[in-house]
């Protein structure tokens, strides 16, 4: 019935790639959850994105790459990113040849069963190397320093959110991500 500010994150509200960081995952927080739910987990993971992204000097997006990792994991579909999803071969050596992987239901699909299966999105070696980091990461304002290229960008956006797609029932797309599109997310997408 009423709330008080104890942190106040002024710098959300002077940036807008900052902003439109806060908002989706904020949006994505609301997808997930049902009114007057408490749930201690979902808000200590919003609370560490914003208060990260409030202070983050660059690549705000990368919090975001993160937070949707965590989400996932804490509705109980964190995808695997070490091993194929189907044969369950480790996939490390792959990635240091460069090799082409996809996503599926439940995780990474190395290069031979990428091939042979259905798979939400086809991602590289370097993009995989990436969600591997984000996902075994505690967030922090080092994280924010992680160079992505536009493919990677791409590739990591188009990814993450097929899989929240595929586990959440109804979830097609958010709004946040449309305000924003024509300015500040099509720039940090494809910077």
């Amino acid at each position: 019935s009423q709330c008080d500010v104890v942190r106040p994150l002024r710098y959300l509200s002077e940036d807008l790639e900052k902003m439109s960081v806060a908002m989706t995952a904020i949006e994505l927080v609301d997808v997930v959850t049902h009114a007057e739910e408490q749930n201690a987990s979902f808000f200590s993971l919003i609370l560490d994105l914003l208060e990260t992204v409030n202070t983050a000097t660059k690549n705000a997006v990368v919090a975001l790459y993160w937070f949707e990792l965590r989400l996932a994991e804490l509705l109980g579909f964190r995808p695997d990113l070490h091993d194929c999803s189907y044969c369950r071969k480790n996939v490390e050596r792959e990635i240091a040849e460069g090799k082409k992987f996809s996503m599926a239901g439940t995780g990474i699909l190395c290069a031979a069963c990428s091939e042979d299966y259905d798979a939400m999105e086809r991602i590289s070696s370097g993009t995989l190397r990436v969600l591997q980091r984000l996902q075994d990461a505690e967030i922090s304002a080092s994280l924010m320093n992680l160079h992505l290229t536009m493919v990677s960008k791409d590739e990591l956006r188009r990814t993450l959110r097929g899989h929240l797609q595929k586990h959440i029932d109804g979830f097609r797309g958010l709004k946040s991500e449309k305000v924003f599109a024509d300015s500040t997310f099509k720039r940090f997408v494809t910077e």
